[in-house]
């Protein structure tokens, strides 16, 4: 329960990874990636004098950290990630997650699912020059049981206040706070305070409808009951249509065969192959920022253009390919557009007749696996928001300042899908969520103790004569909150 007398510094609305590497970027006092072995050993001796904890809160309509993500792998039967073992929510180390797979090895707590697949990413020809990255294990992919344990293990030891429930309004309070109202999970309205609110509600949108299927009935493939056929014991062999060519689409139709179904596949275009969604040169350290400066400083509607081109309508890894290749004689790929004839249907029974190169097919079910559109006015809080707090909206996106700013006055923030106008096509990815992590953390001023202390110019020491006075000195991290 809260009541109005709640306060917290930052409010992050969403319990997804972006989220979780908010409060990660927030929390931890300092990240070893960026620092030399020096300045590392002298972070952690002075930190606790300097870094100051924040009080957080986590508003999210689900029970844990991650539940739609679960959700999604359990759906589909996912068993890796497509994102490298670099990419995770711990903003203190980039190499947490190998970490957290090799201790588990050690101390014989793992199993055979927290694995690590060594997939041909890491062979690359654009990764060659990375080094101990690629050798260690860095770009090999995590199993979904390992990156959600992973993640459990994360926010358990990040400080915060979750609250199970969903936001509905806000409001500018009294001191430059923010008035919070929310929705706790047995429906009664609660209302808090916060210095700073982080929106990070993943990708939110209309989902996409082929227009040849406008009134056929469709089933999404993460709804509840989109593969209920199944789990039917008693019922015949059923021949099933999915629609879509990213990897979720892929995902939906090995899990059909898996279970001793027939399925048609139908892309508008042939199936692409890539190891990842989005180019390699958003993943590699060498070339990001290059990428970042070019993409930033670019008009929006050039970003815009961007956004659709990188992921040019999604793409599938190689060891998908070959599992639709293992299963062809169950699986087969049709390249075109689909059609229902609502006339023809009503006078059929229990089945679904579509039309593919002027010929009828039947199927029992129809599932979409065609995305969504983003588009932040179909959110009512993200309605809320902009009735409040006007924005520019393009493609769907709000118009975000450099550092994630709802405007240049505002202290809300965006992270994850719905802030790939400033991020880039990787927003909704792993990498992208550290990226704005980083920029939003920076801007709320949380390291500003390290430039004053561990960065600082190390000559200024022979100014005193002891290291301790410049260790003592007072530093107003995060003085802003």
């Amino acid at each position: 329960m809260t009541s109005a007398s709640d306060s917290f510094d930052v409010c992050v609305v969403g319990a997804g990874p972006a989220s979780l590497c908010c409060v990660s970027a927030i929390c931890e006092p300092y990240s070893i990636d960026h620092l030399t072995d020096a300045q590392a050993r002298h972070a952690a001796r002075i930190h606790h004098k300097h870094h100051r904890k924040l009080r957080i809160c986590v508003i999210d309509p689900n029970k844990q950290w991650l539940h739609q993500w679960k959700e999604n792998f359990d759906q589909l039967r996912i068993k890796h990630l497509r994102s490298p073992a670099l990419a995770h929510p711990n903003m203190f180390d980039s190499s947490a997650l190998l970490t957290y797979h090799n201790s588990c090895k050690y101390n014989n707590t793992s199993n055979d699912k927290h694995s690590l697949y060594s997939s041909k990413c890491s062979d690359t020809r654009q990764l060659n020059g990375l080094g101990a990255e690629t050798r260690v294990g860095l770009w090999h992919l995590p199993s979904t049981a390992l990156f959600t344990d992973f993640c459990d293990k994360v926010s358990q030891n990040l400080p915060h206040r979750y609250l199970h429930g969903y936001a509905t309004d806000i409001k500018t309070g009294k001191n430059k706070n923010y008035i919070l109202d929310w929705v706790d999970a047995s429906g009664v309205h609660q209302i808090l305070t916060s210095r700073r609110v982080i929106l990070a509600m993943g990708t939110v949108g209309k989902p996409v409808v082929p227009r040849g299927l406008i009134n056929c009935p469709v089933v999404r493939w993460n709804e509840p009951d989109a593969f209920t056929l199944e789990n039917r014991t008693t019922i015949k062999k059923r021949h099933i249509l999915v629609v879509g060519g990213g990897l979720t689409a892929v995902q939906a139709a090995l899990r059909i065969v898996d279970n001793g179904h027939t399925c048609i596949l139908c892309s508008r275009r042939p199936l692409q192959e890539k190891h990842f969604d989005i180019p390699v040169e958003w993943f590699d350290r060498r070339t990001t920022n290059k990428c970042l400066s070019k993409f930033y400083h670019d008009t929006i509607e050039n970003r815009l253009h961007q956004l659709k081109e990188a992921r040019n309508g999604g793409s599938i890894p190689e060891m998908y390919l070959q599992r639709i290749e293992e299963n062809k004689n169950k699986l087969e790929c049709w390249v075109g557009d689909v059609e229902y004839d609502k006339e023809r249907n009503s006078m059929t029974n229990n089945k679904i007749d579509i039309q593919f190169e002027g010929e009828i097919y039947s199927f029992d079910k129809v599932i979409l696996a065609t995305g969504i559109s983003p588009d932040c006015t179909t959110n009512n809080f993200y309605k809320k928001i902009l009735e409040r707090f006007p924005n520019s909206i393009h493609g769907g996106f709000p118009n975000l300042t450099q550092d994630l700013r709802w405007s240049e006055k505002s202290n809300i923030f965006v992270a994850g899908g719905m802030a790939a106008l400033q991020v880039g096509p990787d927003a909704g990815n792993l990498m992208g969520m550290r990226r704005a992590a980083r920029a939003i953390s920076g801007a709320l001023e949380c390291r500003k103790w390290l430039r004053k202390t561990v960065l600082a110019n190390s000559f200024a020491t022979f100014d005193s004569d002891t290291e301790s006075e410049s260790d003592s000195s007072e530093c107003s991290s995060c003085d802003n909150l």
